[in-house]
């Protein structure tokens, strides 16, 4: 039987399957639209923003949401302000059409947990782009599926917790295999043998945990695993490459935030990240606030279109993005490179310079038995290198991971080498990052 909500999400994804080719003409015609009625919006209902955008008239808003120059002299909204004046960016009077609003919280992995109202509109485009992607990725739903990361309520090893479906929204479409869920926190043999057992033909989990995986798959066997999908975490080369070799299966992601939903979908024609443009303005800015153009990295600023309850204009994310190329395919929507990760991820040299550092990491084997590391940049001469390894580690064996690092780095920062038994702490959201910045 199919409820209001099903057919509400299946009316927005026939709509995403003729948007997704769209010229990016019409396609930006469409967001201005939206964006003025959003703009409207909270200009007459949230005082904050009203004085924040300083949109006095009916003219000044349509300006501001067809001119792209005009639409980037707005603000920019901040985590820190979001998570300061949360109450004060809610809006108490919109349509009763967008139903019942929902709390999301973030993760807090920045040391700033910050809270957002959605509503059940947002939750329809969530659940359509959910199934975009399934349908893009064309997987088999009579497949089990695997799911290993930060939970609640938990599913400990050794046997997680098992579900009869897949869940909202793919069980209303489809009759699904069986859904398997386990906790982050067992370690990479639990969760290894438990893959085993249940067979998955999907795994969604975190990129570092999926390396740990695929190195005990390469020496004791592997599940039937055919796609990888990675979350919360950048994806290297490395980690596609390994799971061709090791399971012969395809890596697939998606770039999300609790605060907006699906930003973008990773295409499995181009390999690019292509942004969900019926759902968000997304935005590539350098420094100075201007676009940046396919090849160029900049900070990510993205505006939620349907959140009338609380709507984040031009809200920076944090993160740092790469611009992308048309898509081979022939999908219009804008592309993504790369999802870089954000500002703490990058290196600071002695001088002020910032980039995405090379670590070496590929070259780390032939110097020690690594199984995991984090590189920790405390100062702006001081880096940490965190190990875990088969074995504690040789002076001899430290210094050709030292040189290797420094070779890599592209500058003779001082070293200090520390080893740990077990794996390596995770953000409070469950994240990994292999490369940290807290110098300033």
């Amino acid at each position: 039987m199919f409820f209001a909500a099903d057919s509400e999400m299946l009316a927005v994804l026939c709509q995403l399957q003729m948007s997704e080719r769209w010229p990016a003409e019409r396609m930006r015609e469409a967001q201005g639209l939206q964006l003025a009625a959003l703009l409207e919006h909270a200009v007459r209902t949230i005082p904050l923003q009203a004085q924040r955008l300083q949109l006095r008239n009916a003219s000044s808003i349509e300006r501001a949401a067809q001119d792209p120059g005009r639409w980037r002299e707005l603000p920019l909204l901040t985590r820190e302000e979001v998570r300061a004046h949360s109450m004060d960016l809610r809006s108490d009077d919109f349509s009763p059409s967008h139903g019942r609003t929902h709390v999301k919280k973030t993760s807090g992995s920045t040391g700033q947990p910050v809270e957002v109202l959605r509503t059940d509109v947002t939750q329809r485009m969530w659940e359509a782009v959910a199934l975009r992607d399934h349908l893009w990725r064309q997987r088999d739903a009579r497949l089990p599926s695997a799911v290993i990361r930060a939970l609640t309520p938990a599913a400990p090893p050794p046997d997680g917790l098992q579900y009869d479906t897949w869940g909202y929204p793919y069980d209303r479409l489809w009759q699904t295999g069986p859904s398997h869920i386990m906790d982050m926190v067992a370690d990479v043999k639990a969760h290894a043998d438990w893959l085993r057992r249940v067979k998955p033909g999907y795994l969604l989990t975190y990129p570092t945990i999926a390396a740990a995986l695929l190195e005990n798959f390469a020496a004791h066997g592997a599940p039937p695993i055919q796609e990888i999908i990675c979350v919360g975490e950048p994806i290297s080369a490395a980690l596609a490459a390994s799971a061709r070799d090791v399971l012969g299966a395809q890596i697939g992601a998606n770039y999300t935030s609790n605060e907006v939903g699906y930003m973008a979908l990773l295409c499995p024609d181009c390999s690019q990240y292509h942004v969900q443009s019926e759902s968000v303005l997304l935005e590539v800015l350098d420094e100075r606030g201007a676009a940046c153009g396919p090849g160029e990295v900049g900070r990510v600023v993205v505006t939620d279109l349907h959140n009338f309850a609380m709507p984040l204009i031009r809200y920076e994310v944090g993160d740092y993005a790469e611009v992308g190329e048309a898509c081979a395919a022939g999908r219009t929507l804008p592309s993504l490179r790369r999802i870089l990760g954000r500002r703490r991820n990058m290196l600071l040299h002695p001088d002020g310079r910032r980039h995405w550092p090379m670590t070496g990491f590929g070259r780390y084997h032939e110097a020690a038995p690594i199984r995991q590391y984090q590189i920790v940049q405390h100062t702006r001469q001081e880096i940490e290198v965190r190990l875990v390894a088969d074995h504690e580690l040789t002076s001899a064996q430290l210094a050709a991971l030292a040189e290797i690092i420094l070779t890599a780095l592209g500058h003779p920062f001082t070293l200090r080498f520390t080893q740990h038994a077990d794996r390596l702490d995770r953000g409070s959201g469950g994240k990994f990052e292999e490369f940290l910045c807290l110098a300033t």
